[in-house]
């Protein structure tokens, strides 16, 4: 059956008469605006070196009589290299395949054109959900991918579900894979989060008065000095932090001139003057996605750094966005598809802090 709408979990009735008006829609989380948090590198070409230079060695020194002796120091170089993989989906719908039961969505009343939904009500649904699946795809690999991700019964983190694999996360190593290799080879980038070593829920989530405080203070004050002049220095931290965060203001008696929440959308949220970004998709994929029945992977993260010391790396900034669909009128089925040829890095790994 090639539907993408699937109602077998509905009681459909001959005397039901649901409208699209009638219908309740499940909420999505709120996607961060991609540029808001990392620079967006278009053109990007696979196996393509970034340069990074570091600054001139230590120069200066007495000199003495004729003919100063060069030092033959050198401006030392690294490099990072981007390998973007094409990331996307198709799907198929014949709306013949549909329950004819099922009528949220208008049918079409012409025989010819039983199956084009072009234009109808139900593309409309469906290219809406499409949109925002590609979104979520989008974070879930930049955040969470990783080539080795392997399965809790495996022995690895990811939960085990019907619903998903290692499939959507290993076409390549995002953010955390990254920041996760940087603590572990400097583990002066690293802020220790003691709650996230518990092996229960609720002991996970019992976060101490100061724990958010604490957090990000130490980050601060072990960052690299150089960190706190990048343009778009900031914090990015889970909302179970940012909670703990409101908590220990509010017990103070601190106040703020805008609501807590508000004040973390719109950037006015800060910790010493470096503005607190909260990442609630973290929260939400970190319990879908990485829970062993027991206890969640790593609940509670944060990092400190610049927009462009994390780049999302993309052919073209279009296809982050863009749902394509169409009816073919040989198999008559509508269809649509995304894809999407991404990569990310964190470029300097001395010019970062990170919490877990």
């Amino acid at each position: 059956m090639a539907t993408i709408l699937d109602v077998t979990d509905l009681t459909l009735q001959n005397d039901e008469a649901l409208s699209i008006s009638e219908a309740v829609f499940e909420l999505v989380y709120n996607s961060k605006v991609l540029n808001s948090i990392h620079t967006v590198m278009s053109g990007i070409e696979r196996d393509k070196n970034i340069p990074i230079f570091g600054n001139m060695p230590v120069l200066g020194k007495c000199l003495t009589g004729c003919g100063t002796t060069a030092t033959g120091k050198k401006i030392p170089t690294s490099q990072k290299v981007w390998t973007p993989k094409l990331i996307g989906d198709k799907l198929e719908h014949c709306d013949a395949d549909l329950d004819p039961l099922f009528k949220v969505f208008k049918r079409s009343q012409k025989a010819n054109e039983l199956n084009d939904i072009t234009g109808s009500e139900t593309a409309s649904f469906i290219l809406a959900s499409a949109e925002q699946a590609l979104l979520e795809m989008l974070w879930r690999y930049i955040d969470f991918g990783d080539t080795e991700i392997a399965l809790t019964t495996d022995s690895g983190t990811l939960k085990d579900s019907e619903d998903f694999g290692v499939e959507n996360f290993n076409c390549i190593d995002g953010k955390w894979k990254q920041l996760f290799a940087i603590a572990t080879t400097d583990s002066t980038k690293k802020v220790a989060i003691a709650k996230n070593g518990e092996a229960t829920y609720a002991a996970q989530l019992a976060l101490g008065a100061t724990d958010a405080l604490d957090t990000m203070r130490s980050m601060y004050e072990n960052a690299d000095s150089r960190m706190f002049g990048q343009q778009g220095l900031h914090f990015e931290i889970t909302r179970s932090l940012y909670n703990n965060w409101i908590k220990f203001r509010e017990d103070k008696g601190f106040s703020h001139t805008l609501n807590a929440d508000e004040a973390a959308r719109s950037g006015q949220d800060n910790y010493r003057g470096i503005p607190i970004i909260v990442r609630d998709d973290w929260d939400r994929s970190i319990r879908q996605f990485f829970d062993n029945g027991t206890k969640y992977n790593l609940p509670h993260r944060a990092v400190l750094i610049a927009n462009g010391n994390q780049p999302v790396g993309t052919l073209d900034e279009g296809s982050l966005t863009e749902v394509k669909s169409w009816y073919n009128m040989d198999d008559e089925l509508w269809k649509l598809k995304f894809a999407s040829k991404i990569d990310v890095k964190i470029l300097e790994d001395k010019m970062v802090m990170v919490a877990y």
